[in-house]
């Protein structure tokens, strides 16, 4: 690619010196493909002239503002000053994508008295500014329907207009500038062109090139309510794009500014015929000839090759942002499987914890109920065995009192009877409160 830039470099350096009128050109409001400036962070931009803003992501042959994702905002924003109040100026641009019936939002070119990029949600940028914009918007939006327009010029003279007044006031027109992917006959050559004519600051006019076939058709023409006529010389260039719900890529591949506008329809209209007719004479010899089939053939080559270089780059600034939204969801997906496996751990430790729990308190209570039982009948034995031997030395002893007093027998007996009923009675608490000790 370094040689073929060289090449390129060398053969459109004797066209424009053929042409003798580069000197009109705003070098510094212009970039053009290869993009190889990059900045002292390593990052590649259009030029040292200007700054990126948002998502954009500048590759060799096109900015892309954003991808065909929902939710995305870009920018490209000029680091000077106009410093003239006439220009000339052509943007190329391509938006496409893979829907077919919904997609959106649109991107707009800018002339603001504004330094920086700011992000807002006026196709990517901010409402509130002095100056005005070109909106390509290629929603349709069912509401606003009835007065939609695929380009539309919206002014805000003060600052002050809100985005639905400044709406209601656009101008415009309809075009077809917007490219579906999923077509057999899409390639990277589609583009747009939109020029914006801008005549000491006051008169305005946007023409359309949608197909870049080198047809502009007037689209708006209007004159500025600027009450400084010198406006311009303070404004700033810039490009923004976004996508809402409905997504597309937004794709800037050039921009050409002049301050002299009989040399930019010069220009134009050289670009239109064959590059390699530039710089040659009407009649001449064989040698030139020659050397003019040469010039054709390898303007040819380096044509092919900057399409080859570019559709594969668009084919891999394609396969980029798919593999990382894929990653983005397989990283989601696995945060999601380890939450589940944590929860489920969480579950499982719970209602083992809960079983051992129950199965010991169940255990614990049939050893109890087995000491009880245990105990129970050991005192219940023992009490029968002293009930059956106090039963005996009772009777012994009766038997031998009344042998011994004969009919007097009744009072001993009866004083025999409390004290068996107050042993018994003793016998039943001291079984009582041994009873209660166990258990505790």
């Amino acid at each position: 690619w370094t040689m073929i830039s060289a090449l390129k470099t060398g053969l459109v350096g004797l066209v424009l010196a053929a042409r003798g009128s580069v000197s009109e050109r705003l070098s510094e409001h212009s970039f053009e493909p290869p993009f190889n400036y990059v900045d002292p962070s390593g990052q590649r931009g259009v030029s040292k002239d200007w700054k990126s803003g948002g998502v954009t992501n500048v590759h060799r042959n096109f900015a892309r503002l954003t991808p065909d994702r929902q939710s995305k905002k870009g920018a490209l924003w000029s680091r000077r000053t106009l410093g003239v109040d006439t220009i000339s100026l052509v943007f190329t641009f391509r938006i496409s994508g893979q829907g077919k019936k919904f997609f959106g939002d649109g991107l707009a070119l800018w002339f603001m008295k504004q330094a920086y990029y700011v992000e807002g949600d006026f196709h990517g940028s901010t409402e509130r500014f002095t100056g005005f914009g070109v909106i390509f918007d290629t929603f349709k939006n069912t509401e606003t329907l009835g007065y939609h327009k695929d380009v539309a010029v919206v002014v805000n003279e003060d600052g002050g207009k809100t985005t639905e007044q400044m709406l209601e006031a656009k101008h415009g027109c309809d075009a077809a500038i917007r490219f579906h992917e999923e077509r057999g006959d899409f390639d990277v050559r589609q583009s747009a062109r939109a020029r914006v004519t801008i005549k000491a600051g006051e008169h305005l006019t946007v023409d359309i090139d949608a197909n870049n076939s080198g047809d502009f058709k007037e689209c708006a023409s209007l004159e500025l309510p600027f009450p400084d006529a010198d406006w311009l010389k303070e404004a700033h260039i810039g490009v923004t794009a976004s996508t809402g719900q409905l997504a597309d890529n937004h794709d800037v591949l050039g921009l050409a500014t002049w301050s002299d506008l009989e040399a930019h329809d010069k220009h134009l209209e050289l670009a239109l015929a064959n590059p390699s007719d530039f710089g040659r004479a009407s009649e001449g010899t064989v040698s030139e000839e020659r050397l003019g089939r040469l010039e054709d053939k390898v303007s040819e080559l380096l044509e092919k090759l900057d399409f080859l270089q570019h559709q594969l780059e668009h084919q891999l600034a394609a396969v980029d942002d798919h593999t990382k939204v894929t990653v983005a969801k397989l990283q989601k997906q696995e945060e999601l499987a380890e939450q589940r496996i944590e929860e489920l751990e969480r579950r499982v430790t719970s209602q083992v914890g809960a079983h051992v729990a129950a199965s010991v308190e169940q255990s614990v209570d049939r050893k109890l109920d087995q000491s009880q039982e245990t105990m129970h009948g050991s005192v219940v034995s023992r009490l029968a065995a002293v009930e059956a031997e106090l039963r005996a030395k009772i009777e012994q002893s009766v038997d031998g009192a009344v042998k011994s007093v004969g009919g007097s027998w009744k009072v001993p007996f009866f004083f025999l009877l409390v004290l068996i009923l107050a042993a018994a009675g003793g016998l039943y608490q001291w079984y009582q409160k041994l009873k209660k000790t166990h258990m505790l």
